[in-house]
């Protein structure tokens, strides 16, 4: 898992590189015509050197559809090709229409970007208070309000909404308020989920009547998994092994939850007309879906980015509002990308030269849609050609060949010939997080190995040093490269695991859960009886809701919570636990009342 987001982390900086550069004086323009002439030959063979199966692309001038083309194969297998109907799920380039969205309202006056997000939803929490109190929608939609990004959260979950909602309270943030640009999906959920409650629907039905209707966008929908289904023309997505195969990845069902971050589903045809629509200043056949005021807030600065040096074609990089905000060679440039499970997508304008693209692949974690853009922008603008694609392709192969070279050499850090503290079966569990919820260890087919279940992940760990365990290096292994370390309590017990699932605040715990049996009433109802020493009686029960309560001789209550075993801890009491004795033929006999390293035994006597 961490591999994954690292993965795209990288994908994120390798395509945004240039995004984060000084930038360049406008470079003269040269003849319009014959701009395009060998356009489809280009594209072409630059899927061919990154290996991708398909392409849909389009490229818009002047309020007119220039190019809108298709290339090579949405289905491998069956050899069947992209069309300009070819639905693909765009992914993040879903965040500029959660923004025009909440626009829309804003502009009905439901909606002010800069009043606290409490106004508008009394329930939201976030970490601290301060936090809660200070956080705007304008934060929510530029990346600015202190949490990294949490993904392991919600990938893959199969939360709600409205449960991953709840979850927020629990997530750490790393920086202050409006002090750092950092990529956050779950703020866009958040997002997304403040325009439905203010449009009085949810998310997709305020998007659907206030953006796809109004651009007649048919094809367009919120569910890749459903489509993949039931729509005859749809992408199939491919991802490339250590070899430079491409392979046919699983279909990302898609988690409803993040819907406004990354769930719409699109095809060239729709993504034109909505392209258009920026151009156009908001406007779709006359008709002004999102205001120019609106408009010009999504693609002006907002939130700064750390820059580089890398490419001088591209400047200073900011974040608009659901949109990157740069320049490109001297002209301002527009655009948003997006990655999922197979597949890289990419929506850029120029709006001060009315140009435009739209890029989708289906290939995951791609650089050739930057690759396209930026010769498009090239041609389009009348500029000597850069060689972006090899540029960006000897990246990619740098990167890969230091990625293929650390793993020879070994340089992961390991402690060779150390064994674990337990017997392997005292790891199996269930070991759960308030905001990332519950890993499920089970026993792999030797005695050293642990599967490991999160969320609707699968995979196997190997045993890494001590008490680590290691899921090994495989790019179609979701969980690839994720470690795990076990925590052992006072008394010797496996109590927790931990593991960097978000690497930039601390290692994520998830507390062992106890075994489900410890609520089951006919589990708990052999402990109930009077137990005691001399005269002192203490009074075991289970109460209706199947919880474990102990009345001292002072009639005070203790409410019993499960541990493991027969092991219960005194709520509200900490370190004081009870742990309830078997003879040899399972009947209750006793228990210990154990804290601090002390105990003393109570006799069972009813």
């Amino acid at each position: 898992m961490r591999k994954w987001f690292l993965t795209r982390f990288l994908l994120l900086i390798l395509c945004l590189a240039s995004s984060l550069a000084a930038a360049e004086k406008k470079a003269p323009a040269k003849p319009a015509a014959g701009l395009l002439d060998d356009f489809d030959v280009y594209v072409q063979r630059v899927m061919q050197e990154w290996k991708v199966p398909g392409a849909a692309i389009a490229i818009v001038k002047d309020g007119k559809v220039v190019v809108s083309k298709s290339y090579g194969l949405r289905d491998v297998k069956n050899n069947l090709p992209v069309t300009d109907q070819t639905l693909f799920p765009i992914a993040s380039i879903t965040k500029s229409f959660t923004v025009a969205t909440l626009g829309t309202l804003a502009s009905e006056g439901k909606l002010d970007w800069d009043k606290p997000v409490r106004e508008y939803l009394p329930d939201f929490r976030l970490y601290d208070d301060v936090l809660t109190a200070r956080v705007t929608p304008r934060d929510l939609v530029t990346h600015r309000t202190g949490l990294p990004r949490h993904d392991a959260t919600w990938y893959r979950s199969g939360l709600t909404r409205e449960e991953m909602y709840a979850r927020l309270r629990y997530l750490e943030p790393n920086r202050d308020l409006r002090r750092e640009f950092q990529y956050n999906n779950l703020m866009f959920m958040t997002a997304g989920y403040l325009a439905g409650k203010l449009a009085g629907s949810t998310w997709e039905d305020a998007v659907t009547a206030r953006i796809f209707q109004p651009l007649g966008m048919r094809s367009s929908g919120f569910n890749f998994g459903e489509s993949f289904k039931s729509a005859t023309d749809v992408a199939h997505p491919y991802r490339k092994d250590d070899k430079e195969v491409a392979h046919e990845a699983p279909i990302y069902p898609g988690d409803p939850a993040l819907g406004p971050a990354g769930a719409i589903v699109s095809n060239l045809t729709d993504m034109t007309q909505y392209l258009l629509m920026y151009l156009n200043r908001g406007k779709h056949d006359d008709h002004q879906i999102i205001s120019e005021a609106n408009i010009r807030q999504m693609i002006s600065p907002q939130m700064v980015m750390r820059s580089s040096d890398l490419d001088p074609e591209i400047g200073y990089a900011h974040y608009g509002m659901g949109l990157f905000v740069t320049t490109y060679r001297g002209h301002k440039f527009v655009q948003h990308g997006g990655n999922l499970d197979g597949f890289s997508l990419l929506i850029s304008f120029l709006p001060d030269d009315n140009i435009g693209s739209v890029v989708l692949l289906n290939m995951e974690g791609s650089s050739l849609r930057e690759v396209l853009a930026y010769n498009i922008n090239d041609r389009m603008l009348g500029l000597e050609p850069v060689d972006w694609n090899k540029r960006q392709h000897d990246r990619y192969l740098a990167f890969k060949k230091s990625d293929d070279e650390a793993r020879e050499k070994n340089y992961v850090p390991r402690r060779d010939n150390t064994q674990f503290s337990h017997s392997i079966d005292e790891y199996v569990g269930e070991y759960s997080n308030p905001a990332y919820g519950t890993v499920a260890i089970t026993r792999a087919a030797n005695d050293r190995d642990l599967k490991i279940s999160y969320h609707t992940l699968q995979s196997t760990a190997q045993h890494w040093h001590y008490d680590v365990w290691r899921v090994p290096h495989d790019p179609l292994d979701l969980l690839q490269e994720t470690e795990i370390m076990f925590l052992t309590d006072w008394e010797g017990n496996i109590s927790s695991l931990t593991s960097s699932l978000e690497p930039n605040v601390k290692d994520i715990v998830f507390t062992r859960m106890p075994d489900r049996r410890m609520r089951e009433r006919s589990f708990l109802e052999p402990l109930a009886g009077v137990y005691q020493v001399a005269d002192f009686k203490f009074v075991v029960a289970v109460r209706a809701d199947n919880i474990l309560t102990v009345t001292l001789p002072n009639q005070k209550v203790w409410e019993l919570e499960p541990l493991r075993g027969a092991t219960f801890a005194v709520k509200g009491e900490n370190g004081l636990t009870l742990d309830f004795k078997h003879n040899q033929e399972g009947q209750v006999t006793e228990f210990s009342l154990n804290q601090a390293g002390s105990s003393s035994v109570y006799k069972k006597t009813q």
